[in-house]
């Protein structure tokens, strides 16, 4: 395993060496914490020389096309919507359904999304309303959004965190918190807000790619190696880290290349699962533009600790 700090130091060749010293002889596969341009440079680097680059933690495809070599192992915003929209209309098909957001563009790109996704041929198709809020805003202006009489969905359609905060803090105030179900985006994964005491009563959701049940096993001995060589427990980033280098070293090694359609390779995702898919634009027939992993849980924030 070689560590790279930075792209000034990465060791590009304009040409691979027929004595085998080129790019492609010194690396078999290139795991990245990286964002932006880094992506892209390294990308064009992976479709060159033919060497697996799996994004680690950026969720975006950066615009990159027909490149076989490139993984995206932290689903996109694409897939989380779709992932989103499928579990509200198989859990929820029969509930007041509400998207609230900001007066913003940004807002108004990401419900543009969804409602393209509610549109899409064969899935199951929800209806819903529709409000926009000034901040800060009060439960009084969703309270004529509320049924009563049935189960209320309340989806927070901003990517914005203090959107987000205010929004679960105008829902605490509802005195029937058993009619509602907060569905949140996948950046609650870091909100810290949603962890307060003051909001244990209330139903929040959010998608993710990773969740360790708390009896696994290898979370444990991790963990615990942690608290004896550096006093600290491991964060959210160290378990990524590890599962994404332990699978794909796993993969390569027994298939000399890596490989992710082989259905007993689920054994290498000792914490949560891994589920790449090819992804083409252009169609069925058309060329895999990249791989990306498609496996999301749907979690739940209940006194504190969040669940599956």
């Amino acid at each position: 395993v070689t560590g790279i700090s930075n792209l000034d130091n990465f060791p590009v060749v304009t040409q691979s060496s027929t004595s085998g010293t080129g790019l492609g002889a010194e690396f078999d596969i290139i795991i990245a914490q990286s964002t932006g341009n880094e992506i892209n440079q390294l990308a064009l680097i992976s479709k060159e020389f033919k060497i697996p680059f799996v994004n680690a933690t950026h969720p975006n495809d950066r615009g990159i096309r027909e490149s076989p070599f490139f993984y995206i192992a932290n689903p996109t915003l694409n897939t989380h919507l779709e992932f989103l929209q499928q579990q509200i209309a198989n859990k929820w098909p029969n509930a007041n359904i509400v998207w609230c957001r900001r007066k913003d563009p940004l807002d108004d790109r990401l419900e543009e999304s969804f409602l393209q996704i509610n549109k899409k041929a064969g899935s199951k198709k929800i209806g819903y309303k529709s409000i926009s809020v000034a901040e800060p805003f009060t439960i009084q202006e969703l309270t004529p959004l509320l049924d009563s009489t049935k189960t209320n969905v309340f989806i927070a359609g901003s990517l914005d965190d203090k959107f987000g905060t205010s929004f679960i803090n105008a829902l605490n105030n509802y005195p029937k918190k058993g009619l509602l179900n907060i569905i949140g985006m996948p950046n609650w994964e870091n909100l810290k807000e949603i962890q307060l005491a003051k909001y244990s009563a209330l139903p929040i959701f959010f998608s993710s790619p990773f969740y360790i049940s708390p009896t696994n096993s290898w979370a444990k001995e991790m963990d615990e190696l942690f608290r004896n060589n550096i006093y600290t427990k491991p964060s959210l980033s160290a378990f990524k880290g590890f599962e994404l280098t332990y699978y794909f070293a796993s993969v390569f090694s027994k298939h000399a290349r890596v490989f992710v359609e082989d259905p007993a390779d689920v054994l290498f995702t000792p914490l949560n699962d891994l589920e790449f898919k090819a992804i083409k634009t252009k169609g069925p027939e058309g060329p895999v533009d990249y791989y990306e992993n498609k496996k999301l849980y749907l979690l739940r924030r209940l006194n504190g600790v969040s669940i599956s």
